[in-house]
């Protein structure tokens, strides 16, 4: 099974998630996810991923509200996504010589590219009207608020 994870903060009042580089397409942005290892729990394994891949600790938020990615043409790259709010950015991380990182402000101008799949997920989050200034203390509540407007609790991107 394929997890990852939104890694999120706050910055200045507004909502900022953190993109990646993809190895198979490098000039396109994508979020941390990867295959979970034998044994291993999808918050761990998407909390390992996002070290690995992105170089951020965080807390994964909202356990019952994930994003979960469908394909139909191929079910093995389903993924299920986490929030995870950003406690730590490293300097140096496993990845760091393979990947960018780059924070980006929700709903701002992009001067980059996102993959297919990373691009349904961003809709996902302008549709959450995340773009806007954070009348809240901090992202983590304006997300909490805006997510349980869904009725099924799992977002489902198809």
């Amino acid at each position: 099974m394929r997890v990852g994870v939104v890694p999120f903060r706050e910055k200045k009042g507004r909502f900022q998630i953190c993109l990646i580089s993809s190895l198979s397409k490098p000039k396109r942005m994508t979020f941390p996810k990867g295959l979970t290892k034998k044994g291993e729990g999808w918050e761990v394994a998407a909390l390992r991923e996002m070290h690995e891949e992105a170089g951020l600790m965080g807390t994964i938020i909202l356990r019952r509200l994930p994003l979960l990615l469908s394909s139909r043409k191929r079910p093995d790259e389903s993924c299920v996504l986490f929030w995870c709010r950003i406690d730590n950015v490293l300097r140096s991380w496993p990845e760091k010589k393979l990947r960018a990182r780059i924070w980006h402000t929700v709903g701002d101008d992009m001067d980059f590219q996102l993959t297919r799949n990373a691009a349904k997920i961003y809709q996902e989050l302008l549709d959450l009207d995340l773009d806007q200034d954070m009348d809240s203390p901090d992202g983590e509540n304006l997300l909490r608020q805006r997510l349980r407007l869904t009725p099924s609790g799992v977002r489902l991107i198809a």
